[in-house]
């Protein structure tokens, strides 16, 4: 008989058939292994934990209903539960290759993905054209950031069997891990062909569009994914980065909410997910006004970790409320975190500037400068202060060349901006 399980390794749905061999002894052991079995071929998980049970109980030397329920609870979840479970029957029958398989994908499950290998490698190790182990290996490779070798055991199945939607989703993310996106594209697009409807192969295509900076394909593909999981969070958080790098920022805001309402229980355990998200949220909030909404994120952001990011973030959204100030602690914090950026040293320049401490100003901008010579911001701060200190010669050859890096750079906005600078030191 064949059982049906489903894993998630490495961002695929890992979708593999488990050949259970049930012992053709009479026994009353056997047969409520045999109904454990059809309880768990039809679905029935809970059912199928009881019958295991009672099979347990009439003979606790019997490794298959060990591995039986085992299955059970890795596809109710249980997953160190199953562990045990499997780890018993490994125990009573070392040379159980079903009882190592089902360890090896409980093992991934719980993210140890060095035992899981060495599981799957026993698997193989007992049958080597077992392909289900490849792939299965093949995810935890993927998950161990080795995507070339995740490539070489779905390689190594394809010459066993055709390819499926499972090997093509994980084919997909391996390619996109080596920087091929044609590839990546190519195996989602071939998962998508054998099943319209995997919410996996959409939302690794749109993790692939994202990546590369497609961002109206991943759009269109996170638009998918969500249509066919309305509850994933992911798919939002992507769906809003995606957004923010259109400049949507209304739509990603909602995208950002609605993924942290969704996430929680994926956020709270992962700080620099959550540490991410928030900044993001901020930053898309700041971008449309709502600056006191954003600086609420960055809080929650800073509270999960000081992060030099964030600071930097909430330091520009206090210039832009004229918290000039607070600006100038956020930019020293920052600083404290990831050094004298040019990013930082030219927020804590305005920000100065904005306090009148007018040589302060100029020692960051020229930092800045030195840092990033093709910084036009900059080169208008410098210039800003330089006005503050009454040298009008020096402000006008700062804002000479911000002009002449923002129109080279083809930034109109900017253009603009820095002329109205030169016309009025002019008069």
């Amino acid at each position: 008989m064949k059982t049906k399980w489903i894993a998630n390794v490495g961002g695929a749905a890992v979708v593999v058939l488990m050949g259970l061999l049930i012992g053709s002894c009479a026994t009353e052991e056997a047969e409520y292994q045999a109904q454990g079995m059809d309880e768990l071929n039809a679905g029935r998980y809970r059912a199928a934990l009881v019958r295991f049970g009672r099979a347990i109980d009439l003979n606790a030397e019997y490794a298959e209903p060990y591995m039986g329920r085992g299955y059970a609870k890795l596809l109710l979840g249980d997953y160190r539960g199953a562990a045990r479970d499997f780890e018993r029957a490994i125990k009573l029958d070392p040379s159980d290759a079903g009882a190592h398989f089902g360890l090896g994908q409980t093992r991934a499950a719980l993210g140890d993905y060095r035992s899981a290998t060495a599981e799957f490698d026993s698997r193989i190790a007992a049958d080597t054209t077992y392909s289900e182990a490849y792939v299965a290996r093949a995810g935890v490779r993927l998950a161990r950031a080795d995507a070339a070798g995740a490539l070489q055991d779905l390689d190594a199945a394809r010459g066993m069997h055709k390819e499926n939607v499972v090997t093509y989703i994980v084919r997909g993310h391996a390619h996109r891990a080596l920087s091929d996106y044609e590839s990546s594209v190519a195996a989602f697009d071939a998962a998508l062909g054998l099943d319209a409807a995997s919410f996996d192969a959409h939302f690794g295509r749109a993790q692939t569009h994202l990546f590369f900076g497609a961002h109206a394909d991943a759009i269109a593909d996170f638009d998918r994914a969500i249509e066919l999981r309305p509850s994933h969070a992911e798919a939002y958080l992507g769906r809003g980065y995606a957004r923010m790098a259109v400049a949507q920022y209304d739509r990603a805001v909602d995208d950002l909410e609605r993924a942290i309402d969704l996430g929680r229980d994926l956020l709270a355990p992962q700080r620099s997910v959550g540490v991410k998200v928030f900044t993001d949220l901020g930053q898309a909030k700041a971008a449309i006004g709502r600056h006191e909404d954003a600086l609420n994120d960055f809080d929650r952001a800073i509270d999960l970790r000081a992060d030099a990011r964030t600071y930097v973030s909430r330091g520009y959204t206090n210039l832009a409320l004229s918290r000039f100030e607070d600006a100038v602690s956020d930019f020293d914090s920052a600083a404290r975190r990831s050094g004298e950026t040019a990013e930082v040293r030219v927020g804590r320049g305005y920000a100065n500037l904005g306090i009148g401490e007018h040589d302060l100003a100029f020692e960051d901008f020229e930092a800045a400068i030195g840092l990033a010579p093709d910084y036009v911001m900059a080169y208008v701060g410098r210039g800003l202060a330089n006005e503050g200190r009454g040298d009008t010669s020096g402000a006008r050859l700062d804002y000479a060349s911000a002009w002449e890096l923002a129109e080279g750079a083809g930034d109109e906005r900017r253009v603009a901006r820095v002329a109205e600078y030169l016309r009025n030191t002019r008069r």
